[in-house]
């Protein structure tokens, strides 16, 4: 399963990530894949687990690209907090 997680260098996406990344399984199926997407990267925990990959920049900017990529699931948490 690849899951995608925007706003997932932030303080919920990140516990999230950890969350799921501990329970290994979603819905029955295991993560082999997760994409955080943030304004700021991940923290470096998070960095160091294989199954994760950080896309670092504006969501908007990033939208073409996933697009392409086929999800299992995705975690909308991206916000602009001002």
């Amino acid at each position: 399963m690849k899951l995608l997680i925007t706003g997932g260098g932030g303080f919920v996406g990140a516990r999230l990530a950890r969350t799921l990344l501990a329970r290994q399984q979603l819905d029955g199926q295991t993560i082999t894949r997760m994409v955080l997407t943030d304004i700021a990267p991940p923290p470096a925990d998070l960095m160091a687990d294989a199954r994760v990959e950080a896309r670092t920049g504006p969501l908007l900017a990033q939208t073409d690209a996933l697009r392409t990529e086929q999800f299992d699931g995705v975690f909308h948490l991206a916000s602009a907090v001002s």
